[in-house]
């Protein structure tokens, strides 16, 4: 598993790299404290969508997303 980081902390470059890294070794990376990027769920094998009570870049779209993964058993 990938850990989360902060929002903002690592590139968007770099968090498009590390999701296809998961599909290469079918592991879950998770958003960390943020939203998560249209690269990320594109390119990742699974993921673990962390929701705070900050909701620092967290959108409703994030956990829409979320939820539908969840029902599609992604």
């Amino acid at each position: 598993m990938i850990g989360g980081m902060s929002y903002g902390a690592p590139s968007k470059e770099a968090k498009t790299a590390l999701a296809k890294a998961t599909s290469l070794v079918g592991t879950v990376i998770s958003n960390g404290e943020g939203g998560i990027l249209p690269e990320e769920l594109e390119n990742s094998y699974r993921q673990s969508i962390q929701v705070l009570a900050s909701r620092m870049g967290f959108t409703k779209r994030n956990l829409e997303v979320a939820v539908t993964r969840l029902s599609e058993g992604i």
